[in-house]
């Protein structure tokens, strides 16, 4: 909060949403939503995926045509056939995923669509690269206008949108889930620069689905649910469980590793031992794995957690059999499975939730029942004609089962998978995985893009999978998550584990190893 600024609540709105409404088909995503924006002030947005939060920023940035409803700034109406209307009405979005040309240099993104022209309208290069210096001295977000996007890490890249952004000096500034991708020492610094933004007396619109964040740097919060605003909160009165408990309408658990359950590793069964991994990277956009050398034991989880392209990918496919390594070892259960396919590893007792639950996880366009059976096809129980077939009566009845127990809210089992929701999409995976008898399960960014409801699902299976005696390494760019669920925590940067804690965890100091510190 601004403690020079006037009471908010009697300002005037810079920017109003009046009565908003957007349907795509039959679903409304937007459903007459209001909502107002003042100069000066930090006003943070959330609610469940799905809840209508993006296509109400996609309205306001000028992407997105509402069916109803109106925009005004400083009371007066305005339409926007764009987002190069927004950006001359003075709104700019810095978006989750970035909006850069990876093989451009600083200068030429930021130049995008308002290039400087020389005489001859030729391409004023010299002239971008002044403004980026001006604006990211003046801001304190030092940037090398020469420098080519690509090669820059992602913290560096998201300065550049924000950059971009600012030399168009907009009054009013939508930050789309700006801290997923940042270390904690990069949020914070984030944090900051919005809080100076604001106290320049911009309006800051800031959508975030984490609840600690909304509180701390939040001015005003509007909660939203389903298409409609269900409740506004003060950030100095409210918490994570009554935000929580408005965005998905009931109270919600914490779920979270008690301490009796943080059994010492060395009392109980090694599952996995891993010896001196290394993989070099094989694209580009890869990242190396370093000497890694780790133990699981039974009933343990051991939090791998690290900013993304460290090396996580990578070794969640080593671990997995989906990668070779180029040397050590990695033993399951005493057996030797480096090197060997991703078929061996699983049964061997492998259970993977893979990152990208998408690409790597589920066959889209397949059914939700066969989806349930992609890794078990080859099960006795899902087969006839001596095993010559699939047995569809089997397979649906097995779906009936799995979606009643895990609660996937959907059409039925023969639905395509894509029709379903991020979450239930997450719990097919999950419910797959931990149909089968396992001794190992890999949980790789597990929440990723998940609202706070399905994140609580998805610790509270990670908690059972544990307490059954499964070992579980969990990979995570969430340092919250990792603190919640592990017995051990090892940062990794740079594809190298800098360092293990066990409880009690020390944040700050997990913090600044994250970020190689």
């Amino acid at each position: 909060m601004n403690p020079d600024a006037p009471e908010l609540d009697q300002r005037e709105p810079l920017v109003e949403l009046r009565a908003i409404s957007k349907r795509y088909g039959n679903v409304l995503a937007n459903d007459d939503v209001s909502v107002s924006f003042r100069a000066g002030e930090i006003h943070v947005i959330v609610g469940e995926n799905g809840a209508g939060k993006s296509t109400l920023m996609g309205i306001l940035s000028g992407a997105v045509t509402p069916d109803s409803g109106a925009i005004a700034i400083d009371g007066a109406e305005i339409h926007l056939r764009g987002s190069r209307d927004a950006t001359l009405h003075g709104i700019g979005m810095v978006h989750q995923h970035f909006q850069l040309v990876s093989v451009f240099t600083v200068a030429e993104n930021t130049a995008l669509g308002f290039e400087h022209k020389k005489r001859f309208k030729t391409l004023d290069l010299d002239a971008s690269k002044f403004e980026v210096r001006r604006v990211s001295e003046e801001f304190g977000l030092a940037l090398d206008a020469d420098a080519v996007v690509g090669t820059l890490p992602v913290g560096l890249q998201q300065r550049v949108e924000i950059v971009k952004i600012l030399m168009r000096d907009p009054r009013i500034l939508i930050f789309d889930e700006p801290t997923a991708v940042l270390t904690a020492e990069e949020s914070d610094k984030l944090l900051a620069v919005l809080r100076r933004l604001r106290d320049d007396g911009r309006a800051i619109v800031f959508i975030t689905h984490k609840l600690r964040e909304a509180l701390a740097v939040g001015d005003r919060i509007t909660v939203l649910r389903r298409g409609q605003v269900v409740g506004r909160a003060d950030p100095k009165s409210a918490t994570t469980e009554s935000l929580g408990a408005m965005m998905v309408g009931r109270n919600l658990r914490v779920v979270e590793r008690a301490p009796s359950e943080s059994v010492a590793a060395e009392a109980r069964e090694t599952v996995i031992s891993v010896r001196e991994l290394s993989y070099a990277a094989r694209t580009p956009t890869g990242a190396s794995v370093d000497s890694l050398t780790f133990d699981v034991a039974r009933g343990e989880v051991l939090g791998i957690v690290g900013v993304d392209g460290n090396g996580q990918d990578e070794l969640t496919g080593l671990l997995a059999g989906e990668l070779k390594p180029d040397a050590g070892t990695i033993a399951l259960l005493g057996r030797d499975m480096a090197g060997r396919d991703v078929r061996t590893f699983l049964e061997a007792g492998v259970g993977i939730i893979p990152a990208d639950r998408q690409r790597h996880g589920l066959a889209m366009s397949m059914s939700l029942a066969r989806n349930l059976i992609l890794d078990r096809r080859h099960e006795p129980r899902f087969l006839r004609a001596g095993g010559l077939l699939l047995d569809d009566r089997a397979i649906t009845a097995n779906a009936e089962e799995t979606i009643t127990r895990f609660d996937v809210r959907a059409g039925g089992p023969g639905v395509p998978v894509s029709s379903l929701s991020g979450g239930n999409q997450q719990k097919i995976v999950i419910a797959r995985e931990l149909e089968r008898d396992i001794a190992l399960l890999i949980a790789s960014q597990p929440t990723r893009g998940l609202d706070v409801g399905s994140i609580e699902y998805v610790h509270s299976r990670i908690v059972e999978v544990a307490e059954r005696g499964c070992a579980v390494v969990l990979v995570t760019s969430e340092l919250d998550e990792a603190l919640a669920l592990s017995d051990r925590i090892a940062p990794i940067y740079e594809g190298r584990i800098v360092g293990v804690q066990q409880r009690p965890f020390d944040r700050e100091q997990l913090g600044l190893m994250i970020g190689g510190g």
